[in-house]
């Protein structure tokens, strides 16, 4: 246990801290150079100097990111008692409230970008005292959701597992003129603000660095002192100590009086055995992303270099200039054509460029069969194969989805524990009126919300966090049809049928189509037609029908078959086969 009122335990856990950081060094510095690669030469002065014709990490970035994180997530709310259902739909709104005024669907997509670069942490919590990061004042009493960038992270690198950690924190830069004005700071006569303002950390560039480039402390409006927040979860205290310096304590201990997991939250998509950082997905991308680029680098400076020049005799002269002045589709005379000839010189060397197609292959594995996780070109023969290909693809990013959910449900969970205990924010909250575009003010009075946190069940609503574009919702609206299509006779039984009506409004806004209201009207019913909630007409079907089934097959179109195809024509000759399979292309 440690003891803040102790010089001896404060030094002691300083030098923990100290060790920590300078392992966690390591993992910063691989994380800076893959985000290096990533950037290429394009961006500001931090990338690498190679260029990086095809970023294939960045592509494959944007397509995980949007199978992970693409909307903010919708809360639901459950009382464990009956009584209690009244009072769980107004917590439910004030926790959806309280998730926009934070732009959480925000705060969620650099998450889930940290995770896949390394170890994401979310910090939340009620500010304890008024204070300015970055020129950013955060008021007393205000709830906040911060992401932890791996350059701040403060961890129990000792520890298997994240759990098991004897301290968290997290390192931030605070005003020092500000601290000296506010009574709730102390020892702030001894501060020294930073030097260089993208100082070297445990022999490691920050992050922040690449696109800011080389700063003084001049430059800066106001001076900075870097400070560290500290979680203890068995003392469940928190401490604000300098970075630098001796250890001391800046505010007063602050007994935690939120969540029993204290306020951080650690996501990782891939665990290593007895260690407390995961292993990053763009670890597995990083190498073949790397040699992808140095070698189609390689494929341009050839293609650059190839030219094609015509060689002649000494008495094709003429020939040769009448040749060479000739445009295009022109036709002239030469008397000694066999004494032209020409000869091209340099391009690209067949073999690597099959080489780096195979990576291309690789690399589309290695990422979740990128292909059909993108949409960015067909796999299979039929359609039908075509989807069953994208239902495996995703079950690959599956295991990613269920942790990066069960994340975000601890997340919200403890900004609902918050907004449970805040007993002062009375306000009406908006309810929207199923079936109409009108909604309704609903009263939450947190004073007069019953039962205790535990009485409440707190969850994300299925697929909220998903893509909900119009494309997905008329193509959900068509299947769904054709799934009810069989039943419509025993559903006109029930007195149920289908809204055309309503259809006909849906599909017009689902698919950009305005006019389509317009165009189909209500002319009144037919002879013998009914309602919405009818058969269709009996006469509309011919007494004798006939139906033709027939099978189109087609090639397939896959990135990868037609690789492969390339790759056997570039090898070329018998020995094809044999060459294809040393660079890998055979099966």
């Amino acid at each position: 246990m440690i003891n803040p009122s102790k010089s001896e335990d404060l030094r002691r856990l300083k030098r923990a801290i100290d060790a920590s950081c300078r392992g966690i060094a390591g993992f910063r510095k691989n994380r800076f150079k893959i985000i290096q690669l990533g950037l290429g030469g394009n961006y500001n002065r931090g990338g690498v100097y190679n260029d990086v014709p095809v970023n294939f990490l960045m592509l494959t970035l944007k397509i995980w990111l949007r199978h992970l994180a693409a909307r903010r997530p919708r809360v639901s709310v459950s009382g464990v008692y009956p009584q209690l259902r009244p009072h769980a739909f107004r917590l439910q709104l004030r926790t959806n409230r309280t998730l926009d005024e934070i732009m959480f669907g925000k705060t969620l997509m650099r998450l889930a970008l940290d995770g896949m670069y390394g170890q994401a942490v979310a910090k939340t919590g009620i500010e304890w005292a008024a204070k300015e990061i970055k020129g950013t004042i955060f008021d007393y009493g205000q709830l906040f959701c911060e992401v932890v960038d791996l350059d701040d992270q403060i961890f129990d690198l000792s520890a298997k597992i994240w759990e098991a950690c004897n301290f968290y924190g997290n390192k931030y830069l605070l005003s020092l003129q500000y601290m000296r004005d506010e009574k709730d700071f102390k020892h702030t006569d001894d501060l020294i603000p930073e030097t260089n303002a993208n100082p070297m950390q445990d022999g490691v560039k920050r992050t922040e660095g690449i696109s800011r480039g080389q700063r003084d402390a001049g430059d800066d409006l106001n001076e900075q002192v870097r400070v560290c927040d500290i979680y203890l979860p068995r003392e469940q205290l928190l401490l604000t100590m300098p970075e630098e310096g001796e250890p001391v304590l800046l505010r007063e201990p602050m007994k935690w009086k939120g969540p029993e997991t204290g306020p951080y939250r650690r996501l990782g998509f891939g665990d290593v055995p007895n260690q407390v950082y995961p292993f990053p997905p763009v670890a597995l991308w990083a190498d073949l992303h790397d040699t992808a680029n140095r070698i189609m680098s390689k494929l341009l400076r050839q293609a650059e270099r190839q030219k094609n020049v015509m060689w002649y005799s000494g008495n094709a002269v003429r020939d040769a200039e009448m040749v060479r002045d000739t445009r295009d589709e022109d036709a002239i005379r030469v008397d000694n054509p066999a004494g032209i000839i020409e000869h091209a010189s340099g391009g690209i060397d067949q073999a690597n460029f099959a080489f780096w197609m195979n990576i291309q292959n690789l690399y589309s594995w290695f990422a979740g069969n990128l292909d059909a996780l993108g949409g960015l070109s067909p796999q299979a023969e039929t359609l039908g194969q075509e989807e069953l290909l994208q239902g495996r693809a995703s079950e690959t990013v599956q295991d990613l989805q269920d942790r990066f959910m069960e994340f975000t449900r601890e997340v919200v969970k403890d900004i609902a524990f918050h907004v449970f205990y805040d007993k002062m924010n009375a306000m009406d909250l908006p309810v929207h009126l199923p079936g109409t575009s009108e909604s309704i003010l609903v009263g939450y009075d947190p004073s007069e919300i019953e039962g205790d946190y535990l009485d409440y069940n707190f969850d994300i609503e299925p697929y909220s966090m998903q893509p909900d574009t119009p494309a997905i919702k008329i193509k959900n609206l068509m299947q769904s049809l054709q799934l009810l299509a069989p039943h419509l006779p025993f559903m006109a039984q029930q007195g149920l049928g289908l809204d055309y009506e309503t259809l006909v409004r849906r599909i017009g806004e689902y698919t950009n189509t305005p006019d389509l209201e317009d165009i189909i009207t209500l002319v009144g019913m037919g002879e013998g037609v009914q309602g919405p909630v009818g058969a269709p007409h009996a006469a509309t079907q011919a007494a004798v029908t006939e139906r033709r089934n027939v099978r189109i097959n087609r090639s397939a179109g896959s990135r990868e078959g037609t690789n492969k195809a390339l790759m056997a024509s570039m090898l070329g000759g018998s020995q094809a086969s044999e060459r294809q399979a040393a660079v890998g292309g055979g099966r």
